[in-house]
């Protein structure tokens, strides 16, 4: 017949959970903070191979296919907007970090839900932007690229909507404070990773435009 367990009993397995779960919260951030980052390296290596490829496929133009005659280009100013405001969003971010380091709660809930709803925007702003281009992918190299990038530029604006929506419920719920606000540093790390590739997506376009100087 089995016998109830003692107080004591789960007073020690209590006990050996949490060293085993906790150790410490500065460990535990630590942990969280090295994981994310380390996901989010992988992803800089992937758009920096997108972004080689583009200006690879430009500088060789391979049978004269990179950028066909009668192909229209979307102007680099569809990309100019969407960045700026992404910038501001970034700066919204980076306030409501400040803000939960003096314990202003309700600056950076507010400053968290403008800078969530910024990017919520760019992003709806993206895929009817993507609908409506000019060209397709079978119009030659750099509206493969293009698209490409833009794919993965959208991909980058959904996750970060999805982690905004966690990070914005978890500010209101009062889950961040000057203690405490490790969720709300590693999200950032993501936030401003979407930030700097929509920066350099534009310059790329910018810099390396779709039409040639050359014959």
């Amino acid at each position: 017949m089995e016998t109830p367990a003692s107080p004591v009993g789960h007073a020690q397995h209590d006990g050996a959970f949490l060293m085993y779960a906790g150790e410490s919260p500065l460990t535990e951030a630590r942990k969280i903070t090295v994981g994310f980052a380390m996901y989010i390296t992988t992803d800089v290596l992937l758009a920096l191979m997108f972004f080689i490829g583009y200006m690879w496929l430009r500088q060789y133009n391979t049978s004269g296919l990179w950028y066909p005659p009668g192909v229209q280009a979307p102007s680099s100013f569809d990309l100019l907007w969407p960045t700026v405001a992404l910038v501001i969003s970034g700066l919204a971010y980076a306030g409501a970090q400040y803000a939960v380091r003096i314990d202003s709660l309700m600056l950076m809930r507010g400053l968290l839900i403008l800078a969530f709803l910024i990017m919520v925007g760019v992003m709806v702003w993206e895929i009817v932007n993507m609908g409506h281009l000019p060209m397709t992918t079978t119009d030659g190299s750099f509206a493969a690229a293009y698209l490409l990038l833009l794919g993965y530029h959208i991909f980058h604006l959904m996750a970060a909507v999805l982690i905004g929506i966690g990070i914005v419920m978890q500010s209101l719920r009062g889950r961040f404070t000057a203690a405490g606000h490790v969720g709300l540093d590693v999200a950032g790390i993501w936030w401003y990773w979407v930030i700097t590739y929509s920066v350099i997506f534009w310059l790329l376009i910018l810099t390396l435009p779709p039409a040639l100087n050359y014959h």
